[in-house]
């Protein structure tokens, strides 16, 4: 269900904000982005799902996370997954 961002708390935003200034964090959240792609990725035709809505629904996730962009993955990692060339992928 899409989140507005008006109905975010201040102090929500704030904490959030705070958090990802440290690099563990955003180590964390780029660690959970990928492991998070890998498992949907493995139950694509369970879900009904495209690639290209995998892609797109993990870029929802990693802005829930307070990633202000989707974190960029090894060449060997997509063509791996079986998502090259699926837009909406930052390439390392």
């Amino acid at each position: 269900m899409p989140l507005e961002e008006s109905e975010v708390s201040p102090q929500l935003s704030a904490g959030m904000a705070r958090a990802m200034q440290h690099p563990e964090v955003l180590s964390a959240a780029a660690s959970a982005y990928v492991a998070w792609l890998g498992y949907y990725n493995s139950n694509l035709r369970r879900l009904g799902w495209s690639q290209r809505l995998l892609v797109d629904k993990a870029a929802d996730w990693s802005r829930c996370m307070g990633l202000h962009e989707t974190p960029a993955l090894q060449k060997k990692t997509i063509g791996m997954m079986g998502l090259k060339g699926v837009p909406g992928l930052r390439i390392q």
